[in-house]
């Protein structure tokens, strides 16, 4: 999946990655990310129960809510 070759090789410092953006499920782009040793972190407009077993420990930033 291309998402995860993107997090396999680019070059960059920390990420955030949406645990569900538009029905994508962010597990396995962490995991690669996890396995470079480069510092994530999670965004959710969900509660933290959503964040994937191996990452409970991860910081995650909250989505704002809007009836806009």
């Amino acid at each position: 999946m291309k998402h995860n070759r993107f997090a396999e090789i680019d070059e960059y410092d920390i990420a955030i990655l949406d645990i569900n953006l538009q029905g994508f499920n962010v597990k396995a782009v962490a995991e690669a990310i996890a396995a470079r040793a480069v510092l994530f972190c999670f965004l959710s407009g969900y509660a933290s129960g959503r964040v994937p077993d191996q990452f409970r420990g991860k910081p995650v930033l909250h989505k704002r809510a809007s009836s806009k």
